[in-house]
């Protein structure tokens, strides 16, 4: 892992997508961490500030709209959150819960990047 600060939290238990993250994110030279659920999510960005999260809706234990309602009460002032999900009910309801945006699953590379590019550059 780089000295650089992390630019992206992605929280998902898939390690695909995690690697997917990853692996665009480095074409821009953006710097990702990541959690697998949503304590260790809460953890990361207290300590390491990153500038933008992505969400998954669906994880184990605790769903990514709990995640993202207990970061608010937690953390006001926490970086824009994009959420992640391949459930079209999901993604209308997303806005509701204070998600900047939403990535519909399975997405395109260039998607991905321009997406956060809007929050990145």
């Amino acid at each position: 892992m780089s000295d650089k600060p992390a630019d992206i939290l992605v929280v998902d238990d898939d390690p695909w997508i995690v690697e997917l993250v990853v692996m665009a994110a480095e074409e821009r030279d953006w710097q990702v961490i990541s959690a697998s659920d949503g304590p260790t999510a809460i953890e990361l960005l207290a300590r390491e500030q990153p500038r933008l999260m992505l969400l998954d809706v669906r994880l184990p234990q605790q769903d990514g709209w709990a995640i993202l309602k207990e970061l608010e009460r937690r953390q006001p002032a926490h970086p824009p959150v994009i959420m992640m999900t391949a459930n079209q009910v999901e993604e209308e309801d997303g806005q509701l819960h204070g998600a900047v945006a939403i990535l519909r699953k399975p997405f395109s590379v260039r998607a991905f990047l321009d997406l956060l590019g809007e929050y990145l550059n």
